[in-house]
């Protein structure tokens, strides 16, 4: 059993996934991490994003048909979540990514970018990943 989702995770899935990103029908995202740099006084401040991976990763985004409501500050607010799927494996090799990083979608015809933080990262069996995302950039 090990050996048929070991041929998943690494080949199978990933061919897939090429395969419906050159037809153009899936998204492509990098993984963006922050940095953290040294304050000047012994402690760290995050700076800024940097991407984990050295090439695009195809990958589908699909909206949630629930999305949260809540009040705030006397104020109705709402998120919209999306589910972005991908393959667990890019070019051979496992893709990095933590529960605390950030996706971000390139554009793609009249799409534009889209950055999206992650709340929920469920691995399948070393095959594909779900997370759990939310818009963050007002989209």
């Amino acid at each position: 059993m090990a050996g048929i989702l070991d041929y998943l995770g690494e080949t199978a899935i990933p061919q897939i996934f090429d395969s419906l990103q050159k037809s153009g029908l899936t998204d492509q995202m990098v993984i963006l991490r922050d940095v953290k740099v040294s304050d000047g006084a012994g402690g760290q401040v995050k700076s800024s994003a940097a991407e984990v991976n050295d090439d695009l990763i195809p990958c589908t985004v699909v909206p949630l048909k629930v999305g949260n409501k809540a009040i705030q500050a006397d104020a109705l607010t709402s998120t919209n979540q999306v589910i972005v799927t991908f393959a667990s494996h890019r070019l051979g090799n496992l893709i990095d990514i933590l529960p605390s990083d950030r996706i971000q979608v390139v554009e793609r015809g009249n799409q534009p970018e889209r950055l999206y933080r992650i709340i929920d990262l469920k691995p399948y069996s070393g095959v594909k990943y779900e997370a759990i995302c939310v818009v963050e950039n007002n989209q």
